[in-house]
C-alpha cells in the first residue's frame, strides 16, 4: 500500500534533471542502432579495416597442434619447419584451434593448408582460404609476431 512517504519513488539524490538525462542516453542508444543498421543494411565498407597492402611474401603451411602448447609445421610436401616441445607454441596452438573452430562451423577441410603473409614490410597475417578469412597478427604482440615471422623465413629441415 502506497503511503505518501513512499510514493515517491526516485532516489532523492538524482534530482530532476535525473529524468533526462535518461531520455537522453535512451536517444543516443536509438541513434546508434540506426546508424548501424543503416550501415548493414546498405553493406557500407568497413571504415576501420587497415588498408590492403601488397603481399610481399607468402607461404603455405600446415600446422598441427596440441593442447599442451606443442605444434608441428611443415610445408605442404610435408618437410618440416618447425617443431615446437610442450610449452614452446602456445599462440601458435591457438591460432590452430581458432581455425581448426572456424573450419568446423562452414564444413570445410581440416587439413587444407593455411597462408602466412607478410603485407608490405611489416604487416603479417594468416589467410584461410576454407573460410577467407584473414587474421591480422600485429595485433598479438611482438614476440608472437616473432615467432609467425621465423616460419615465414625458415627453411625446411
Amino acid at each position: 500500500m502506497l503511503t505518501p512517504e513512499t510514493e515517491d519513488t526516485a532516489p532523492s539524490h538524482l534530482g530532476p534533471q535525473s529524468g533526462r538525462a535518461m531520455i537522453m542516453i535512451a536517444a543516443l542508444l536509438c541513434v546508434i542502432v540506426a546508424l548501424v543498421a543503416w550501415a548493414r543494411l546498405t553493406e557500407q565498407p568497413l571504415a576501420a579495416r587497415p588498408a590492403d597492402l601488397p603481399i610481399t611474401s607468402e607461404r603455405a603451411l600446415h600446422l598441427e597442434a596440441e593442447l599442451d602448447g606443442s605444434a608441428q609445421v611443415t610445408d605442404l610436401r610435408g618437410a618440416l619447419i618447425a617443431d615446437f616441445g610442450p610449452g614452446q607454441a602456445v599462440f601458435i596452438s591457438t591460432i590452430v584451434r581458432v581455425i581448426d573452430r572456424e573450419r568446423m562451423k562452414v564444413g570445410a577441410d581440416p587439413d587444407a593448408a593455411i597462408y602466412l603473409r607478410q603485407r608490405g614490410k611489416t604487416r603479417l597475417t594468416f589467410f584461410d582460404p576454407e573460410t577467407q578469412r584473414e587474421t591480422e597478427l600485429n595485433s598479438f604482440g611482438q614476440d608472437n609476431v616473432a615467432s609467425f615471422k621465423a616460419l615465414l623465413q625458415q627453411d625446411a629441415k
